[in-house]
């Protein structure tokens, strides 16, 4: 089935026109990059350009993707290998000036969790999970509560702590910090947070 899958995604990319022809992205990721949790495949849309260039490099240099990675990044990897610098850069480019999803907020039931959120993540990934571009910290608010905990392990285990990613380092000992339990909670509590710029909101 992953090969049959993988052969599917490699026939898409190589129909592509040109750099910017992104079905063979949209086959996994949704239409407008709203991500698929079926497939593994994060909500993408709105993300930050910089961040998203980052991850498409490491996967094209299998510093993600690699044998001891999950199938799905593995799976990237290989949809990304024959792209070339320029299709890497207008992909990144694309997907980040797409609309992120509306989200709607909910009120955090977890008051412990949310406090272990704003101490250990929202200071770099925003109170509301939108990210900040000048710590080049990714947006997480939108993101399947299945694909948060495979990136938390990667992370645990050093399989995300790649030589071209120092902010996996930081993450790393942040993950870390607390026990597989209260990190389930806080993932659950990200599932709460609406994206919603802070600055804008208040």
């Amino acid at each position: 089935m992953k090969a049959l899958y993988i052969g599917l995604v490699m026939v898409l990319l190589s129909s592509a026109a040109d750099a910017n022809d992104f079905d063979s992205c949209k086959a996994c990721h949704g239409q407008s990059g709203e991500g698929n949790s079926a497939l593994s495949a994060p909500a993408i849309a709105g993300n930050l350009s910089p961040y998203l260039l980052r991850q498409l490099q490491a996967f094209k240099t299998q510093t993600r993707g690699g044998s001891d990675d999950t199938a799905s990044a593995q799976t990237m990897s290989a949809a990304v290998v024959t792209l070339s610098d320029e299709q890497l850069v207008a992909a990144a480019e694309y997907f980040s000036s797409l609309s992120a999803a509306e989200l709607s907020s909910t009120d955090a039931t977890d008051r412990q969790a949310s406090g272990y959120y704003q101490a250990l993540c929202g200071s770099c990934h925003g109170p509301n999970g939108e990210g900040n571009k000048h710590l080049s910290a990714p947006r997480i608010a939108g993101l399947s509560n299945v694909y948060l905990s495979q990136q938390i392990q990667s992370f645990k285990s050093g399989v995300r702590q790649q030589i071209n990613e120092p902010y996996a380092r930081q993450m790393q000992r942040m993950v870390n910090e607390v026990d597989d339990d209260m990190m389930e909670r806080i993932i659950r509590h990200i599932g709460t947070l609406n994206g919603e710029a802070y600055l804008e909101s208040h």
